[in-house]
């Protein structure tokens, strides 16, 4: 059972990465595939969604539980070119200030939003295999940053979704579960 529970991963997708796999018939698992993703994104769109894998954070805690780079080359076979692609431009592209601002931008919600937190959803979770794919759409960073309820509501349900394929134990030591903690702090002060 300890292989099983090393392999839980909390990938996070952006939602115009999303949109894309699906305008080109791809399948979910393929969001792990370097391959299959390089023929529908732009060098930038690869980068902002490492990005979001690798340096995004929500009050200074990591929201993935994944390590990406591993994930996008394992699951296909890459050529050298596209190595040298991933190596020598997307990975260092995804840690500049331009595509962090970038993702931000695109994660923020206009004033339009503010009304639509009750009705609408902000994130998704899709589960297949021993990976979680939480897909982020526009709005999300002004909704889990809005307000301590909304956050809390947002983090209970990645933790449920974590729950339900891991042990607790093994679920506290990922970074979710200390944005729980820290999130359960605030409200008792």
């Amino acid at each position: 059972m300890s292989d099983r529970l090393t392999k839980l991963q909390a990938v996070i997708v952006p939602h115009w990465v999303f949109k894309a796999l699906h305008r080109n018939n791809l399948n979910t698992i393929d969001l792990l595939s370097y391959t299959k993703l390089r023929t529908i994104l732009s060098i930038d769109d690869m980068a902002e969604y490492l990005y979001l894998n690798q340096g995004f954070k929500i009050n200074g805690i990591p929201l993935a539980h994944v390590d990406i780079i591993s994930e996008l080359t394992c699951h296909s076979s890459l050529t050298s070119a596209e190595k040298a692609e991933l190596q020598n431009s997307v990975v260092p592209l995804s840690g500049s200030e331009e595509i962090a601002k970038s993702v931000i931008s695109k994660l923020t919600g206009s004033n339009l939003m503010a009304d639509c937190y009750q009705d609408c959803m902000l994130y998704q979770f899709i589960q297949v295999d021993n990976t979680i794919f939480i897909i982020l759409e526009r709005g999300f960073i002004d909704y889990v940053l809005g307000k301590e309820d909304t956050s809390i509501e947002f983090i209970r349900k990645y933790l449920k979704h974590c729950y339900a394929m891991e042990s607790i134990s093994e679920v506290s030591h990922f970074s979710i579960f200390q944005l729980y903690l820290n999130n359960l702090a605030k409200q008792a002060i």
